[in-house]
């Protein structure tokens, strides 16, 4: 029996908002009723006696309950799909053992520009897509180079790992290079702890024999499995700044693909292969039950209102009531598609640029089908991100040209350079994008220029000011002395200390206790103030830092790039 107290008090719906669908219900049948009576008023027009003559009578009273039945049975369905409940069952916690650890390459060779716009930011792209499909599982992020350093802890946090992403450059790593064995070290390291089956993502453009060894001595005795995504073409593109072509080891990707512990995944310009590296981590994944953590659940009690429909259901095979019935699902089913007025007589195409030249470009985007004109109509909306998307899937030298814009526009001017060259290289006939190019490099050499004069500058104003505080801090206890005895003279017996005086909420113990501040510290404070935070070189600071207390020895690896 069910509690009536416990009704009153637990009652609710597990998901209240579907009840805004009784709304359009109990409109459809008011509007229904108002027509039936405006069509029944001709019908007062005719004179009494001639109406047994003209009217055919007939009994309404089987249709108005049909209809009545109609409306209670749309209603109870809403009901059912919103979820009553009142009670609450308890299952045991489940705990997610598995984790996802992704090792990304920066070394100056994954700024190649073979996958546009550099082989670095499509894995970043991956690694994006990635998170957002919610992998279910604790993700760390470690990225190497001659070394390896830690950069997210492993964590269900995935924003974190996105604002990082934006930080992670060949730039900040300490020692050039690749040397993939420090960071299966640190991966050895991380992922002893776990004991169940986890996944290791390395994202790389190059293997050679050491990393194949590498990588077949890590599967020899561990129950994790590699996931392998190299991002790199078999012709190979020029490292920047150096004359070496970075191309992609068929070779040693064949040799790896035949361990049973790893999966090499094929490069995708869609999401095809992150859905399938996501489908392989929920595979692996291992639930345990948390003995001492228990969920409390509500129970959908909806489906236990269909009892109340079989009544009605025995209707269903009097006379007029299936006709009634399946009026609603007649008029959905009069068309056989989601067309509109337009998509008869118009292209997809042809209405996003009726769209465009109304100023509409968000709309526009959405109905355009080629990715070229996607990518434009997002840009003049302002959405840079989607437009180098689409952008991306169109490799011609124009796409190129746009997606340089778009980068230049949003201050990446780094990856707007690289899109300009690739279209300059693709179509040399081009001149709009030969200027850009030009304008972007001379902009990007005039910015290093200032960066350096003003980093001069600051180190040649710190050094003065050093020298200045210097020459006062020798000169300073000797005019103290001389102050403090000029005092003791002066003062009468029985006058407190000066210390005392000026300070009255101070003793003379707690002066006596206080440590001289630094002379730098003020100077310091300035400029902590004045510099801006930048992540970038935070990272570049701890990793340097990380370098020299770990990695001393560490051997430069044969290639800097």
């Amino acid at each position: 029996m069910i509690d009536i107290e416990i009704l009153k008090e637990n009652f609710h719906f597990l998901r209240p908002k579907l009840l805004y669908a009784l709304v359009p219900v109990v409109a459809v049948f008011l509007l229904t009723w108002l027509t039936r009576r405006k069509k029944e008023k001709w019908i007062r027009l005719i004179p009494e006696h001639l109406r047994p003559y003209m009217v055919i009578s007939s009994s309404n009273r089987s249709l108005y309950l049909a209809r009545f039945a109609l409306l209670f049975i749309m209603c109870l369905m809403v009901v059912m799909m919103a979820g009553p409940t009142w009670q609450q069952q308890d299952i045991p916690g489940k705990k997610n053992e598995s984790v996802l650890l992704i090792i990304l390459d920066l070394s100056q060779s994954m700024m190649a520009t073979d996958l546009a716009p550099n082989r670095l930011e499509r894995a970043k792209f991956k690694i994006r897509d990635l998170l957002k499909t919610n992998p279910r599982c604790r993700v760390g992020l470690v990225a190497f180079a001659g070394t390896a350093h830690m950069v997210v802890p492993f964590s269900d946090q995935y924003q974190a790992h996105l604002l990082q992403l934006q930080n992670m450059v060949p730039a900040i790593m300490p020692l050039k290079g690749t040397d993939l064995s420090y960071a299966f070290k640190m991966t050895d390291t991380l992922m002893s702890r776990f004991k169940a089956p986890s996944t290791v993502w390395l994202i790389t453009d190059d293997l050679d024999e050491n990393a194949v060894k590498v990588l077949k001595d890590f599967t020899t005795d561990t129950p994790h499995t590699i996931a392998l995504t190299t991002l790199a073409t078999p012709q190979g593109a020029i490292v920047p700044g150096t004359k070496a072509i970075s191309k992609l080891n068929v070779a040693a990707v064949k040799e790896l693909s035949g361990n049973p512990k790893i999966r090499t995944t094929v490069f995708t310009l869609d999401n095809t292969d992150v859905e399938k590296l996501v489908e392989q981590i929920r595979k692996n994944q291992t639930l345990q039950d948390k003995p001492n953590s228990k969920q409390s659940i509500w129970i959908d009690q909806g489906p236990f209102l269909f009892w109340l429909l079989l009544p009605l259901g025995a209707l269903w095979f009097r006379r007029g009531w299936r006709a009634v019935c399946l009026l609603p699902f007649l008029v959905q089913l009069s068309s056989c598609g989601n067309l509109s007025t337009d998509d008869l007589w118009f292209t997809k195409n042809y209405q996003g640029q009726k769209l465009m030249k109304q100023g509409k470009y968000n709309e526009a985007a959405k109905k355009f089908q080629d990715p070229a004109h996607k990518a434009i109509a997002y840009m003049k909306a302002g959405s840079e991100e989607k437009a180098v998307e689409y952008f991306e899937k169109d490799s011609t030298a124009t796409s190129f040209y746009n997606e340089g814009l778009v980068y230049a526009k949003s201050g990446d001017y780094n990856a707007a350079a690289n899109a300009f060259s690739m279209a300059v290289n693709m179509d040399s006939s081009l001149i709009m994008a030969k200027e850009n190019l030009d304008e972007v490099k001379n902009y990007l050499k005039k910015k290093k220029v200032l960066e350096e004069r003003i980093a001069a500058q600051q180190n040649k104003h710190a050094k003065t000011k050093q020298g200045e505080r210097a020459t006062h801090h020798k000169a300073t206890p000797e005019g103290g002395d001389e102050t403090e005895g000029t005092s003791k003279q002066k003062a009468p017996p029985g006058t407190p200390p000066q210390s005392a005086v000026n300070d009255p909420g101070g003793t003379t113990d707690e002066k006596k206790n206080m440590k001289p501040s630094d002379p730098g510290s003020n100077f310091s404070n300035v400029l902590i103030r004045r510099v801006p935070l930048d992540q970038t070189e935070f990272q570049k600071r701890k990793f340097q830092l990380q370098y020299r207390r770990y990695y001393e020895d560490a051997p430069k690896p044969e290639n800097s790039w």
